[in-house]
């Protein structure tokens, strides 16, 4: 019942995109595993292989970046960070 949220910005040399929902923290004990391959959330429906977080921490990481985590005040949060390359010459 409550909208998704997506934002970008530009902070300290980075770009960050960032996608929020309302909804039940994740267990902290899964947080880390998230980003593992084939490790799903605990309320799945038997959708996908959980290999999604994975790659995209992956490409992340391949272009010196990062995914963050968070889940405070209800709301989850996935925050994209890449850096920010200067132009050539």
């Amino acid at each position: 019942g409550h909208p998704i949220e997506v934002r970008g910005a530009i902070r300290d040399g980075e770009a960050v995109i960032t996608v929020a929902n309302h909804g039940k923290p994740i267990p902290e004990d899964l947080r880390e595993k998230l980003f593992e391959p084939y490790q799903r959330g605990v309320e799945t429906r038997g959708e996908g292989l959980g290999l999604g977080l994975y790659i995209a921490a992956s490409i992340a990481a391949a272009h010196g970046g990062r995914i963050e985590l968070r889940c405070e005040d209800g709301i989850t949060s996935f925050a994209l960070h890449l850096p920010i390359l200067p132009p050539p010459g």
